[in-house]
């Protein structure tokens, strides 16, 4: 079996699921690629003997145009890698026959590049893979044929990280193995990187100053939350890309001035700052599923996963009770900082502004639960965590040292014209009341706050 790989260039993508015809002009000729595109790339071609007892990959293919099709088809939604092939057949047994379900085992592998790889270690990688040697991949899932229906799963894809991609099939009877045609992702949308660098934006100013404008406050805390629920909710619906970000972002500006309105009717800013330790607590829970932990057997289910994640929150939450100056500026400086350190590990294809994007991927991706999580950390990584600490304290001291002095809160702009009217009316009352009579001006206010004349 003769098996043709396209190693895509930086920032050039290859569509369809054929990049060219092989064509043989005799036994001992030389093999050609017709390309079909302009683009530079190299191809890499391997040949691998199976003998009769091995697997045939693809070999009950019903969908596809070749009799037997090895090839795993791949596309990409700008946030995840969907992943579909043709099942095995061996010992030339019909395709619905039992005996083809309980024999072959399928099992997919993955593995990350870094952008720095050189052709070689991608090559010596690539040949491993060919072979039915998975080497140095991640087993991400183990699949047996149940039914008729062709297998599909979804496996992350990071943006500017190009994925080999993988599947192995056994014969559990007789030990044989078979690989189909590793196939290579290379995801890049621009919108990645504007997001990024907008929210990084947002977070420096959340970081050193959020409780001082604290209006501002309000409309970042309820834009990003309707921004990450909604984003969530568009990716489950897989909608285009650039519906997905101008959907995200709309539905986010929408959310913000809500809730700023309501901090301007109802004046509560102890409930409106309440959204900012909520976040903080569900940025701890993200942390925490970003560990091994998420590893041990008690998560094995989905819902034991989601029912965790709320107490975080509402810890921080209750903290905030009692100390609710104070945690909504640590709550600012440690979600702000983040953003930050994640806006630069964006740019410098680091691992840490994977914390909340595992969430995502958590909540959107089938069965992403049964995936055994292995986070990457380099030495990038540890220099970004340093500065995050950096940021924290150093927000935290500013944001403490600029408020000591003033009130926990601000007045909404609503209630305090509405004060000013009350001690106008009240002014009014003196000026028209005669000397003998008694004056109908309201004791003074001595409460925090009060105006008094």
């Amino acid at each position: 079996m003769y098996q043709i790989v396209a190693h895509h260039q930086f920032h050039v993508d290859e569509t369809g699921f054929s990049i060219g015809d092989v064509i043989f002009a005799g036994d001992n000729s030389a093999l050609y690629v017709n390309k079909t595109s302009n683009s530079t790339f190299n191809v890499y071609c391997t040949y691998t003997r199976f003998t009769k007892s091995d697997p045939t990959p693809g070999g009950c293919n019903l969908e596809y145009n070749f009799e037997n099709d090895p090839n795993i088809h791949t596309w990409y939604d700008g946030f995840h890698l969907w992943v579909e092939f043709q099942y095995s057949n061996v010992d030339d047994l019909p395709c619905d026959n039992s005996q083809n379900y309980s024999r072959l085992a399928y099992s997919i592998y993955a593995l990350y590049f870094d952008v720095g790889n050189s052709d070689e270690d991608f090559t010596d990688t690539l040949t491993k893979y060919l072979s039915g040697d998975p080497g140095p991949g991640t087993k991400l899932l183990d699949h047996v044929r149940t039914s008729s229906s062709k297998p599909a799963t979804v496996i992350t894809s990071y943006p500017d990280q190009p994925l080999l991609v993988s599947v192995v099939v056994s014969d559990t009877l007789t030990g044989g193995k078979a690989t189909y045609v590793s196939t290579v992702s290379y995801g890049f949308q621009w919108y990645y990187y504007l997001l990024a660098s907008v929210l990084g934006l947002i977070g420096l100013f959340l970081t050193f100053a959020a409780h001082r404008y604290f209006y501002c406050e309000v409309f970042i805390y309820g834009f990003l939350t309707v921004l990450f629920c909604s984003f969530i909710g568009l990716l489950i619906a897989r909608v285009p890309p650039s519906a997905l970000l101008a959907g995200s972002v709309g539905a986010g500006l929408l959310g913000g001035a809500l809730w700023l309105t309501l901090w301007y009717a109802a004046g509560i800013a102890t409930l409106n700052a309440a959204l900012s330790a909520a976040n903080a607590g569900f940025l701890v829970s993200s942390i925490a599923f970003y560990t091994p932990l998420v590893n041990l057997s008690m998560f094995d289910n989905k819902w034991e996963i989601w029912l965790m994640y709320p107490i975080p929150v509402v810890l921080v939450v209750l903290v905030f009770l009692f100390f609710a100056k104070k945690v909504n500026i640590a709550s600012c400086a440690f979600l702000g900082s983040y953003m930050v350190v994640s806006a630069v590990s964006v740019y410098s294809n680091a691992s840490l502004h994977h914390i909340l994007l595992e969430t995502i991927r958590r909540a959107t991706i089938y069965q992403y639960y049964d995936v055994m999580f292995s986070a990457p950390f380099s030495a990038k990584d540890v220099g970004l965590l340093a500065c995050w600490v950096i940021l924290l304290i150093t927000g935290c001291a500013i944001q403490l040292y600029t408020e000591k002095e003033k009130p926990d809160f601000p007045i909404s702009p609503r209630k305090r014209v509405g004060d000013r009217t009350s001690v106008l009316s009240g002014e009014e009352e003196k000026l028209l009341a005669s000397p003998e009579s008694p004056s109908r001006t309201p004791a003074p206010d001595k409460s925090y706050g009060a105006i008094n004349s």
